[in-house]
């Protein structure tokens, strides 16, 4: 299994978080998720703003993920860097380990 990547980059005219590229991510029809915004009521989305990290669970286009965002600075651009895992991948990963002898 490998983690799902993304950046977002801060855009000063609509105060969001924006993913200017994304080679995994699909929205719910099944076209890349570039230049879509990181939602408002998305858990990373304060502490980002206060240039603090976040992991944990997170919806994204109607799956379940556990994520982990980072935001650092670069040049005059802000960017935050997510990591994300299918939540139904991990939970059979875990299943499997769980029953092993």
């Amino acid at each position: 299994m490998s983690a799902q990547r993304a950046l977002f980059v801060y855009d000063d005219a609509s105060s969001q978080f924006v993913r200017p590229l994304d080679q995994c991510q699909k929205k719910e029809n099944g076209d890349r998720a570039v230049g879509t915004q990181l939602t408002a009521d998305h858990p990373a989305q304060a502490l980002l703003r206060r240039g603090e990290a976040y992991q944990g669970p997170a919806v994204l286009f109607g799956k379940s993920f556990m994520t982990s965002y980072f935001r650092f600075p670069s040049g005059r651009k802000v960017i935050a860097s997510s990591c994300r895992n299918p939540t139904a991948q991990l939970d059979a990963m875990f299943a499997e380990v769980d029953a092993r002898p």
